[in-house]
């Protein structure tokens, strides 16, 4: 594999982590805390979990949106820019 090709897949997944993961995180951690506070009050319903994780995501999309796709915006920018240069 080339060189400059591994350097761009290893940049794109730093980049898609950096816009997925504080958001999978955040969703994750809610999960568990609504777990815990259903296994405490005994109260089973499947959709509290599922609409709090919705409300928290959307937003973190809205207020950190921006400052969460900085990455990938960097790395697109640079890959139109160097793209001639990887083909030649």
């Amino acid at each position: 594999m080339n060189s400059a090709i591994a350097q761009q897949l290893y940049e794109s997944t730093l980049a898609m982590l950096a816009l997925s993961g504080p958001v999978l995180v955040v969703a994750a951690l809610i999960g568990f805390l609504m777990a815990l506070f259903q296994a405490a009050t005994q109260i089973q319903d499947q959709t509290l979990p599922q609409i709090l994780k919705m409300f928290v995501i959307a937003a973190i999309v809205v207020l950190g949106g921006a400052g969460l796709a900085g990455p990938m915006v960097r790395f697109t920018e640079n890959l139109f820019i160097n793209f001639p240069r990887m083909v030649g």
